[in-house]
């Protein structure tokens, strides 16, 4: 590959990075249709590029590395990861009522826009609502792609979701790691939906695939820009993490693409 290849297959894989919109699964295959073809070094710098400004985003690293260490090629997890949505939506299935589910789920996922469109079509959804997600407000698009796929859908305020969650079926959400002990981590507000399930006695979902899996506690939680929440001249302190941990105790099921893990004794 020449060095000007290089250069702009990293430049757009840096500008990829930046996204603070669209799910960790989007990002993932754009980036590795960037570095279909590419050289190791190229790979390399990639993975540089993500730990710097996607910290987070573990599956990345994750990816990056098999490619760097065990040779996996671009195409191919691209063309599993196409297919592991539908293996997920199966294994939802498995452990849901044969019924229309009236489903709350917070911020974007690619993942769970293909899962929920698969149950939509198995007759499995009834509604599915949807929070704003600050700040960033990704949960709006996500609302718009499912209503889109004919998915009737219900946009909500994020302090109202909580209450919200009392006259729904079950809470699934996805997520951007699972650590050892299966403590998930996800968008920040999703321990408070994880609490709230509990209290009103609702099943607290994840779904996530084999890539996101963790082999170290080694993990990053990024923080966002002040200026997300506050853009004034003011002293004020902002905190802003876009990801937390849900402790395991609190999920009821892990949903992979592999495996279906039971968290919580009924």
């Amino acid at each position: 590959m020449t060095g000007e290849n290089m250069d702009n297959r990293l430049k757009k894989i840096r500008e990829i990075l930046m996204d603070r919109v669209r799910g960790s699964r989007e990002i993932i295959l754009d980036i590795l249709r960037t570095l279909e073809d590419s050289d190791k070094a190229t790979v390399e710098k990639a993975l540089e590029y993500s730990l710097e400004l996607q910290p987070s985003m573990a599956v990345l690293s994750n990816i990056l590395s098999r490619i760097i260490n065990v040779g996996e090629e671009p195409r191919k997890i691209i063309d599993k990861l196409n297919r592991i949505d539908h293996e997920i939506a199966e294994n939802l299935i498995s452990i849901l009522d044969e019924k229309p589910h009236r489903i709350a789920t917070f911020s974007r996922s690619g993942t769970l826009y293909n899962v929920f469109s698969i149950l939509n079509e198995k007759g499995y959804v009834s509604e599915i609502i949807v929070s704003e997600a600050r700040p960033v407000m990704e949960g709006i698009s996500f609302a718009e792609e499912l209503r889109r796929r004919g998915i009737r859908v219900t946009l909500v305020i994020d302090i109202l979701l909580p209450i919200i969650i009392r006259d729904v079926d079950i809470v699934v959400v996805g997520c951007d790691a699972i650590l050892p002990n299966h403590d998930v981590v996800n968008k920040t507000g999703s321990h408070t939906l994880a609490i709230c399930s509990r209290y009103f006695g609702k099943p607290f979902i994840v779904c996530g695939d084999e890539y996101k899996v963790l082999g170290s506690y080694d993990y990053e939680i990024k923080h966002g820009p002040r200026n997300d929440v506050y853009n004034g001249d003011m002293d004020i302190n902002v905190i802003n993490p876009y990801f937390e941990k849900v402790p395991h105790e609190l999920i009821d099921y892990i949903v992979l693409n592999n495996e279906v893990i039971k968290r919580r004794v009924a």
